[in-house]
């Protein structure tokens, strides 16, 4: 698997619809290249209660409970309609 963020983890840019803190969003980045909490913990020099906290305040910023759900939701709201085609996923 391949992490395309550096050391630091480059976040994900501030969205007017999310207020996540710099550290969420350097999180929300990593869960949606498909990292698991362990993984980003070790990415990140983090420990794994604190990437659990992260990500649970994340939900509920964003009022939904499932990772992949948050991750869609996300989605929808940076990327605009009609910019992903069925050939490019």
């Amino acid at each position: 698997m391949t992490i395309t963020t550096n050391e630091y983890a480059p976040a994900l840019p501030a969205r007017p619809g999310f207020a996540l803190t710099k550290r969420e969003r350097q999180i929300l980045s990593l869960v949606m290249q498909g990292l698991s909490n362990r993984q980003i913990a070790d990415h990140l020099g983090l420990k794994y209660y604190t990437v659990t906290t992260h990500l649970k305040n994340i939900y509920k910023k964003v009022g939904l409970h499932k990772r992949a759900a948050v991750v869609a939701k996300v989605l929808t709201k940076t990327v605009p309609r009609g910019r992903i085609s069925r050939n490019e996923t």
